[in-house]
């Protein structure tokens, strides 16, 4: 049987893609705490999260995005990406944390409507690639298709804010 919180987090235990992730995204944290802690120019500092930030734009609006149903993962990213704006100091540094409350806010509101788990598909030029997800016994479909569309949209603007909002400290 399944066990669900509050916010329709699964309490399962984290897979190895799932820690080998969130090892990835801790050692990105450490490594913009090492350019902090050696001084390194702004713009080594700016590029570094420039390149984070597009990465996370992957993430977000691909499949890989339903991790974020496991509540230790969400969990565990919700806390680097705090970790991260500590370090970061900038606003492009708070857009991983953006994005993930992004992706659980229009997740939120599909299972609110249709009363079943966001499977997110993969996003190709011009169309969707449906997903199929073993934890719901289901693949992705049009109804699917058109709330990854509003993250996709609201990750742009999202991305596009940050980065204009980035040179100014936060």
């Amino acid at each position: 049987m399944r066990k669900y919180t509050i916010f329709h987090l699964e309490i399962r235990k984290l897979n190895l893609e799932e820690i080998i992730s969130l090892a990835i995204f801790f050692a990105i944290d450490i490594g913009r705490l090492c350019l902090n802690i050696f001084s390194q120019p702004e713009k080594y500092k700016f590029f570094y999260d420039f390149g984070l930030a597009f990465l996370m734009m992957f993430v977000v609006v691909s499949s890989f995005a339903a991790y974020f149903t496991s509540f230790y993962f969400s969990i565990t990213w919700f806390l680097l990406s705090v970790l991260y704006i500590v370090e970061g100091d900038r606003a492009l540094s708070y857009l991983c944390l953006l994005l993930f409350l992004l992706f659980h806010c229009v997740r939120l509101l599909f299972i609110r409507r249709y009363k079943i788990e966001f499977v997110p598909p993969e996003p190709l030029k011009g169309r969707f690639r449906s997903v199929y997800s073993e934890l719901e016994g289901r693949s992705s479909d049009k109804r699917d298709n058109t709330y990854m569309s509003i993250i996709i949209w609201g990750a742009t603007f999202i991305f596009l804010s940050c980065l204009m909002l980035s040179g100014k400290k936060v």
